[in-house]
């Protein structure tokens, strides 16, 4: 039997959870409560990484003039600036050496 993960309806098998997944790039502007923000940095900073060092920061960009240019910056990819907030993952290069 496969590790059971909970979802929104119960739980779900890894295999599951894997075969379901899909990629989103059409949102509404319906705003994204903070808890739920909240809940996905927390299985960030739960989630393993190599020696433990959670070598990553990640911002929280609601703000729709960052939001353009982050869309900007990632090749004019509109989807980027249409959902109404972007997390931006950065690798933290000075905690990965510490190791």
């Amino acid at each position: 039997m496969g590790a059971a993960f909970e979802a929104a309806g119960g739980k779900m098998e890894f295999r599951d959870v894997i075969e379901r997944r899909r990629s989103i790039r059409a949102y509404t502007s319906e705003p994204i409560d903070r808890n739920a923000i909240d809940r996905i940095l927390h299985a960030v900073v739960r989630a393993p990484s190599a020696g433990n060092l959670q070598a990553v920061r990640v911002y929280v960009v609601r703000d729709q003039a960052r939001r353009r240019r982050l869309a900007e910056a990632a090749q004019n990819q509109e989807f980027v600036a249409s959902a109404p907030v972007d997390l931006v993952f950065f690798a933290d290069p000075v905690r990965s050496r510490a190791k």
